[in-house]
């Protein structure tokens, strides 16, 4: 055979052990959790949170629920990496947490101004809510990011919310009924920190959330 020849074969032989190498990979666990260091991220409460969230995480991308149809099967979803961040401006005033996968990033933040001393079940329920995000929102492999349009942006956060509710179940293992009040709870607490109005910015109308999740779940108020 042919030198020429011979060096097609070989390179022909890697790229397909190539593919199927990738082809496993993402039909597997896609990485691990990051967590991002920066001057927040050693806060004993931060290292607390991320403990109790990143097998949570990891739960919910294994669920087959969460996977995504590609050329070798289902695949995971990219795992986030978890930042910190600690803040009380006007951006972040009354946010406990939030996820981006704009350009190019695939993060959860945690607001320790305001999640860090909050009770387990709300950190849960504010996480799960950024989960909920992340499963319906985040990138795939070798498919373009999938974002939350300001034009649709109370759906996108009815959307979460709704979603939250089976993170719950599956990251963290709470039965369904109570998943289901977590998620409540936390949307009526919001709801009274807001005042009952949008917030200034116009990305979120809590109120609208709230009335949005009674009506897929059939809650009522408590009042």
């Amino acid at each position: 055979m042919k030198a020429w020849k011979m060096r097609m074969v070989v390179w022909s032989a890697v790229r397909l052990i190539g593919v199927l190498a990738i082809g496993a990979a993402l039909t597997g666990c896609v990485g691990a959790v990051g967590v991002h260091r920066n001057a927040h991220s050693e806060d004993s409460r931060f290292t607390a949170i991320v403990a109790d969230l990143k097998p949570a995480l990891e739960r919910v991308s294994a669920a087959e629920d969460y996977r995504y149809p590609c050329l070798w099967g289902r695949c995971h979803r990219i795992l986030p990496t978890i930042v910190a961040q600690n803040s009380t401006t006007a951006g972040w005033a009354g946010m406990w947490a939030g996820y981006t996968n704009e350009s190019g990033h695939n993060l959860i933040v945690v607001n320790l101004a305001h999640l860090g001393d909050t009770p387990r079940w709300l950190q849960r329920s504010a996480l799960a809510h950024e989960i909920g995000h992340w499963v319906r929102w985040s990138p795939t492999h070798y498919w373009r990011p999938k974002t939350c349009s300001k034009s649709n942006r109370l759906g996108c956060e009815i959307g979460a919310n709704i979603e939250a509710v089976h993170v719950l179940v599956l990251g963290w293992g709470v039965p369904h009924d109570e998943a289901v009040g977590q998620i409540h709870a936390m949307l009526v607490r919001l709801d009274m920190l807001s005042g009952g109005k949008p917030s200034k910015s116009g990305d979120h109308d809590h109120k609208a959330e709230l009335e949005a999740f009674r009506q897929a779940f059939g809650c009522s108020d408590p009042t």
